[in-house]
């Protein structure tokens, strides 16, 4: 009936292979492109912790290796916090589609990725000391921003955004109201 297998996110996987003939009303269509939407999000953001974050503001070329640009897993002195800020956010990101405790765990995510886009803000401005370790950034080496905070701060910006629109979603059902609603659909079903 045209039913697809992402309707199945509505509900638990459990549930899911359990009875994989059942046709399931099809999901929200906007739950389902904000949760893609946290994936993606999570993705930028770690690709982000790879690419060059910060290095030297050089018009004419830079002539010291030292100074060459610094990605956030080379050089930040709080990789600890950031890392463990994006992986907590794509685990809730996966729990998210799996469709448990939804409002929870949208509540979680939008506290982690609020707290993703003040990491990058905070390490975008204090790049040439906390990233690439340089005491005294004068005004003829300033420090420059490469595409690693560009992509951070965009894939945290993506998922302030799709946590959003998640947790202002109504609520699901609980688990006892989900399987009494498939209780009765068994009942409809079997009783054509």
């Amino acid at each position: 009936m045209g039913y697809s297998a992402f309707s199945t996110t509505r509900y638990t996987f459990a549930m899911a292979i359990a009875s994989p003939g059942r046709l399931w009303p099809l999901p929200q269509p906007i739950r389902v492109w904000a949760e893609a939407g946290t994936l993606v999000a999570f993705g930028l953001m770690v690709v982000a912790l790879f690419l060059p974050f910060a290095g030297p503001d050089c018009p004419g070329g830079c002539t010291s290796p030292a100074l060459a640009p610094v990605s956030l897993v080379g050089g930040a002195d709080d990789l600890w916090l950031i890392l463990s800020v994006v992986l907590a956010f794509g685990t809730g990101s996966l729990v998210q589609i799996l469709a448990i405790r939804r409002h929870w765990v949208a509540t979680v995510n939008l506290a982690l990725s609020l707290t993703a886009v003040a990491l990058a803000i905070f390490e975008g401005v204090e790049a040439g000391t906390r990233v690439m370790h340089v005491e005294l950034i004068n005004l003829f080496n300033p420090t420059a921003l490469w595409a690693g905070y560009f992509v951070f701060l965009g894939g945290a910006v993506l998922a302030a955004g799709c946590t959003g629109v998640l947790f202002l979603l109504p609520r699901g059902g609980s688990r006892a109201r989900t399987e009494e609603r498939w209780g009765r659909r068994e009942e409809v079903e079997g009783s054509t």
